[in-house]
């Protein structure tokens, strides 16, 4: 099932990532083991239910494999512990940490 994770996270980014969403955020819910992905902006409020826990590991790297097939490789810019910068001149993103339900 995490393959399936991965590949809808990066399935919804492509399908939003011309709109630039300012934020992509993945909603943990323990309780009952689901997860929400976010896409939100001026414009975009899209939202998935998912019935299993995604990892913000497989999370992350789904983000990060939608926004490299269309805008290239992205070169990590450090900010502070435990949060990073990826861009290339054409794409800036931040993957922000998941929300625990």
């Amino acid at each position: 099932m995490r393959k399936d994770a991965k590949e809808l996270v990066k399935k919804l980014v492509r399908q939003y990532i011309k709109s630039k969403p300012k934020r992509i955020s993945l909603k943990l819910s323990w309780n009952d083991r689901r997860s929400r992905i976010s896409l939100i902006d001026d414009g975009l409020n899209q939202a998935v239910e998912y019935n299993d826990v995604i990892s913000f590991s497989l999370f992350a790297y789904g983000v990060m494999e939608a926004y490299e097939k269309v805008y290239g490789r992205l070169k990590v810019a450090p900010v502070s512990f435990r949060e990073d910068i990826y861009e290339n001149g054409k794409s800036l993103t931040k993957p922000l940490p998941p929300q625990a339900a």
